[in-house]
């Protein structure tokens, strides 16, 4: 058995969709669990629609306390081994649930699974694939955490309940990357393992990536390679030790840091431009990537030229 479990915050011009994809499931012994995290919308209106005819969907309202608030408070009523996650803008394909659980079954040591994620747009186009995280157990005993970062997409991941509560679920302090967070802890207990194959859709849209939450995200990152490296030497790093000399670096490295940074954003707010078919502000997003990162921008471009011809060629 399986508890989903989803954040919703003004979000109904999607949420219909990402319900009917749990509902459309191959697999169907589950519970979802809503939180309407202070929706000034039809979001909440939409959610106890389903609530009404679905005795399966618990709608729970929060004020407004953001996503990583209202995840832990979905776990903490969460009933079933499993959490499943799912944004409320994003797709579940019909076997999602059905494929990671017989994974589950046949590698009970995972404690956190995910999978390949389409990139679709807002016209449900699909524009792209995520292929990111270790493909077995082998893999994943083989990265080095304190070089590599290990990213599971929310919308695909399921984890193991009983250690996210053990562990305090999302740390609330973070304005970002709190899912890749708590991945890493839960790293600690059991391997992480990506599912080769496309098994969700996770929607890009929005106007931009703005540099604060870029920032933000960038830090959590580089504080979780600093944690894996101190443990590794028997140490511990805390986030507020990490967070408090972050910007004690010469001028020079906060500078290329910062560029690095910029350059990154701007690719991926090029991305988002490009799927909502505005080529104009994507092009010159583009251009400040190149300009910030040029090493990064025309690495990803050169990557995403021979996936296409390896397509093409297939």
């Amino acid at each position: 058995m399986i508890s989903v479990i989803m954040p919703a915050y003004n979000a109904s011009r999607f949420i219909r969709q990402a319900l009917d994809s749990i509902l459309r499931q191959s697999y169907q012994d589950f519970e979802v669990i809503v939180v309407d995290d202070g929706s000034t919308d039809d979001t909440l209106h939409i959610l106890q629609d389903y609530a009404r005819r679905d005795p399966r969907f618990t709608v729970i309202q929060n004020d407004h306390g953001g996503a990583c608030k209202a995840r832990n408070t979905a776990i903490a009523i969460a009933r079933h081994p499993w959490i499943a996650s799912l944004d409320a803008d994003d797709v579940a394909l019909p076997n999602r649930f059905e494929r990671q659980l017989a994974a589950a079954s046949q590698q009970p040591e995972v404690v956190v699974w995910g999978s390949y994620m389409q990139q679709i747009n807002v016209d449900d186009k699909v524009i792209g694939l995520i292929r990111q995280g270790p493909n077995s157990v082998a893999e994943f005993n083989a990265i080095d955490r304190s070089q590599r970062t290990l990213y599971v997409n929310n919308s695909s991941s399921m984890f193991r309940r009983d250690l996210a509560q053990q562990l305090g679920g999302f740390d609330e302090r973070l304005k970002a990357g709190q899912d890749t967070e708590l991945w890493d802890r839960m790293a600690q207990h059991g391997p992480i393992v990506i599912l080769p194959e496309a098994l969700g859709q996770y929607r890009i849209h929005g106007t931009s990536i703005t540099a604060k939450r870029f920032t933000e995200q960038y830090k959590v990152h580089s504080f979780l390679r600093a944690r894996n490296l101190a443990q590794k030497h028997g140490q511990t790093l805390t986030l507020e030790q990490y967070m408090a000399t972050y910007d004690d670096v010469p001028p020079m490295r906060r500078f290329f840091r910062s560029m690095s940074i910029n350059g990154q954003r701007y690719y991926r707010n090029a991305g988002v431009l490009l799927a909502e078919k505005r080529y104009l502000p994507a092009v010159g997003s583009m251009a400040l990537a190149l300009l910030y990162h040029p090493g990064f921008a025309t690495q990803r471009i050169r990557g995403r030229l021979a996936r296409r011809r390896l397509v093409k060629s297939t």
